[in-house]
């Protein structure tokens, strides 16, 4: 049961960083410029609120540099490339389990 829930969120993962190149090849042609969106702007478009409510409970909550040198570094970072590593990342971490296959004497 959870392993079908990892693999479905990793799919969806990999499914949202499909759509986050396409946007981003789509807004790069048109501008005839390289453009990539970092996954704090997607997270920020997506969900204003919620990115607020993270940039003021986390320094909080967990500790001042879990916030500013990791997570923002994170957030940095191209949205494409992030879900398609978290998405990789949890189908292997899901993926079937093999009996071993041992040559017959």
């Amino acid at each position: 049961m959870l392993r079908t829930l990892i693999r479905i969120l990793g799919f969806f993962s990999l499914a949202s960083g499909f759509l986050a190149g396409v946007v981003d090849g789509t807004r790069s042609i048109g501008s005839a410029v390289l453009e990539w969106s970092s996954l704090g702007n997607a997270i920020a478009w997506l969900s204003p609120k919620t990115f607020t409510l993270l940039e003021e409970s986390v320094p909080r909550l967990i500790h001042p540099l879990v916030w500013n040198p990791v997570l923002t570094g994170l957030f940095q970072l191209p949205a494409i490339m992030t879900l398609f590593a978290l998405g990789l990342l949890l189908l292997w971490l899901a993926r079937p389990k093999f009996a071993s296959i041992s040559p017959r004497s």
